[in-house]
C-alpha cells in the first residue's frame, strides 16, 4: 500500500503550494499552523488535504487522475 501511495502522489500534479501543504502534514504539523506558515485559515489548509486525499483515492481506484 505504501507503494501505491508514492506512486500516486508522484503521479497527480499538484502545486507546490499543494505538495509543500502535504509535506507539512504529514510531518505533524496540525492544519492551523499550516494555515499560519502559508498565510490562509485553517479551513484552507483542511481543504487543500481533502483535495489531494480525493486525488490520490481517484488514481488508486482508477489508475489514472482523471
Amino acid at each position: 500500500m505504501l507503494i501505491d501511495l508514492s506512486i500516486a502522489l508522484d503521479s497527480i500534479e499538484l502545486s507546490k503550494q499543494d505538495r509543500n501543504v502535504l509535506k507539512d502534514y504529514m510531518f505533524g504539523m496540525s492544519l492551523v499552523q499550516i494555515g499560519k506558515k502559508y498565510n490562509f485559515t485553517r479551513s484552507n489548509a483542511d481543504f487543500i488535504i481533502k483535495k489531494i486525499t480525493k486525488r490520490v483515492q481517484q488514481f488508486l481506484i482508477g489508475g489514472d487522475e482523471k
